[in-house]
C-alpha cells in the first residue's frame, strides 16, 4: 500500500501500520507483519524481518546496516538455484551482491543479474498498483495454523478451504 500523502487522514506510516495490524487481528483473528519502506522490495524485505507479528522500518539510507548483513538466500526473489549459483560465485550476503560488479552479474544471470544488483542496492522503481492484474503462471494458497494438526478431518477442512480460494481466483482469471 502506498500511503504517500495520507498522513493528514491516518497519521504517520508507523501509526498506519499499527492500525492495519490491529484491524486485521480484530476482524480476522490473523497475525501479520508490516514493512515500511521507500519502495515495494524494501517493504517486502522489512515485512519478513519481524515475523509473525511485527512492524519493521527499512529506509533506503539504512540498507547497509539492516539489509546487507543478511544471507543472500534471505533476499526476496532469490530461489534455491539462484542462491546456489551466487554462493558458488562467492556472493554470500546481500551486501556482497550489492557490491558486486553489475556487468559480471549480467553475464552470469542475464537480466536477472541487473535486477538483483539493483534490488540489493535498494533500487526498485515498480509502482504500487491498486488491484494489480497480471498473467499468473500459477495460483496457490497457504496458511499458518495456530498449532500443528494431526487429525485427518481437520486437515481436509483446511485443504478444502484453500482449494476453494484457489478455485475462486482461477475463475476470476
Amino acid at each position: 500500500v502506498d500511503v504517500t500523502g495520507c498522513e493528514a487522514l491516518f497519521g504517520d506510516p508507523l501509526s498506519i501500520a499499527g492500525n492495519i495490524m490491529k484491524n486485521i487481528m480484530e476482524e480476522l483473528d490473523l497475525w501479520c507483519s508490516v514493512g515500511i519502506a521507500d519502495n515495494k522490495f524494501l517493504a517486502k524485505m522489512a515485512s519478513e524481518m519481524k515475523k509473525p507479528l511485527g512492524i519493521t522500518v527499512l529506509w533506503q539510507k539504512d540498507i547497509k546496516e539492516k539489509l546487507w548483513p543478511l544471507k543472500v538466500g534471505d533476499m526476496y526473489g532469490i530461489g534455491k538455484q539462484t542462491e546456489r549459483k551466487l554462493l558458488n560465485n562467492a556472493i554470500f550476503t546481500i551486501g556482497d551482491l550489492a557490491r558486486s560488479n553489475k556487468e559480471s552479474l549480467v553475464k552470469s544471470f542475464g537480466k536477472l543479474g541487473a535486477e538483483l544488483h539493483n534490488l540489493a542496492n535498494g533500487v526498485d522503481l515498480r509502482p504500487v498498483e491498486p488491484n494489480p492484474r497480471h498473467e499468473s503462471k500459477s495460483i496457490g494458497r497457504s496458511t499458518t495454523l495456530p498449532s500443528d494438526i494431526t487429525d485427518i478431518d481437520a486437515a481436509k477442512t483446511v485443504i478444502m478451504k484453500l482449494s476453494e480460494e484457489v478455485g475462486i481466483e482461477s475463475r476470476e482469471y
